[in-house]
């Protein structure tokens, strides 16, 4: 054989390994391409779960949420005075009537004192009671010597001996302290409570 032929031989035998080796290539590249088709699928699945967990725990979350708000409505909604601006209470032939600043919640009364709760401002609530009592339906009535004023209300039949405000954090606590005693009788019962203190 001459050169040429040897040449020729080598380059025709170059073709086909290369002809060859492309054709394995792309049976390989197939062979991935269907595998990744069969993996897909089993991704998505994967997704979709995680995404429909986060989407039921969020779900639930929510239900949580609007559950707790409609709670804590039905609570502010039955209180005595929350969306009220006057407290009433009767005790005997007596009938406490106290204005009270918007949103502020009753927590409970007794014989003597009225509690509430509000999220106002100590001074401003300070402020409105103060001016409560200066203008509202009371006569300053004062006993003997003693420079404490007490407010009577002559419709209502009772005396407002103090109201108090104290912040605890956010929430201020309002007490209204009272008395239904009969009119002639008032010093006498604050002396004669006065006196009990002072024995205990």
């Amino acid at each position: 054989m001459d050169k040429k032929e040897v040449k020729e031989t080598k380059k025709a035998k170059k073709k086909e390994l290369h002809k060859k080796a492309h054709k394995v290539h792309e049976e390989i590249k197939e062979e991935s391409k269907t595998e990744e088709v069969a993996v897909e699928p089993k991704k998505r699945k994967r997704r979709n779960k995680k995404v429909e967990g986060y989407k039921r725990r969020n779900a639930l979350v929510e239900v949580i949420i609007v559950c707790i708000i409609l709670v804590a409505l039905f609570f502010v909604a039955c209180n005595k005075t929350f969306l009220k601006t006057n407290y009433t209470k009767e005790i005997g032939s007596s009938k406490i009537s106290i204005d009270l600043p918007r949103f502020t919640y009753y927590v409970g009364a007794d014989d003597e004192k009225i509690v509430f709760k509000t999220l106002r401002k100590s001074q401003y609530t300070r402020r409105f009671f103060d001016n409560y009592l200066e203008t509202g339906p009371f006569d300053v009535y004062y006993c003997g010597n003693s420079t404490e004023p007490y407010y009577y209300n002559e419709e209502g039949k009772y005396f407002i001996l103090g109201i108090d405000v104290t912040k605890k954090f956010a929430v201020k606590t309002i007490t209204v302290r009272y008395s239904t005693v009969d009119y002639d009788l008032f010093c006498d019962s604050l002396n004669e409570k006065v006196e009990d203190n002072e024995a205990k």
